[in-house]
């Protein structure tokens, strides 16, 4: 038991550091961001469900907040998207059920459609956040949060595709090397 549980800590330390490493190299222009941050928490989330999540995602967000920008009132706020990625798909783990990732396409399917939805939440967030943000600090103007919500899903729902394909081909190894239940 003690085992198991010093690798859940250790896997979410990990994973934590690789959100921050894959958000320290995503790609940005502008309001737009590709990143594959979101994938260490969706890795966990279906490993270890929503709380194990919810922490690598807010260990992660407040590691890169902390570093590329330091504390400020609304640093709480960045972090809130990743968390809420992690903690819906947390919840919905045992709906996709990654036992059948080899066996049937249905749990890929479900996988997908799961991760476009925390995609969805993580835009809505950033985009209440990058919203605060121009109204507390002045640092956006509305047209250039507002103008670009249609691409900035649209790029949201591309990453997550992307997600969907590189997760079962990860979580199948990691599965065989660590005791998931």
């Amino acid at each position: 038991m003690r085992k198991r549980l010093i690798i859940r800590i250790a896997a979410c330390a990990i994973f934590a550091a690789l959100f921050f490493v894959f958000d320290l190299f995503s790609i940005k222009a502008g309001p737009f961001k590709i990143s594959l941050s979101g994938l260490p928490i969706i890795i966990i989330a279906l490993m270890y469900g929503p709380i194990d999540a919810m922490i690598v995602g807010f260990c992660g967000a407040l590691l890169g907040q902390l570093i590329g920008f330091g504390l400020t009132p609304i640093t709480i706020l960045w972090l809130l998207p990743h968390v809420a990625r992690g903690f819906f798909v947390g919840i919905c783990r045992k709906w996709i059920n990654i036992e059948e990732f080899k066996k049937c396409g249905k749990s890929i399917i479900k996988l997908t459609i799961v991760i476009i939805i925390s995609s969805i939440i993580v835009t809505i967030l950033n985009t209440l956040v990058m919203w605060l943000d121009s109204v507390v600090y002045n640092y956006y103007s509305y047209a250039y949060i507002w103008g670009a919500l249609v691409p900035r899903f649209t790029t949201g729902i591309v990453t997550a595709v992307v997600y969907s394909i590189i997760t079962p081909l990860i979580i199948i190894p990691i599965k065989k090397v660590i005791y998931i239940r």
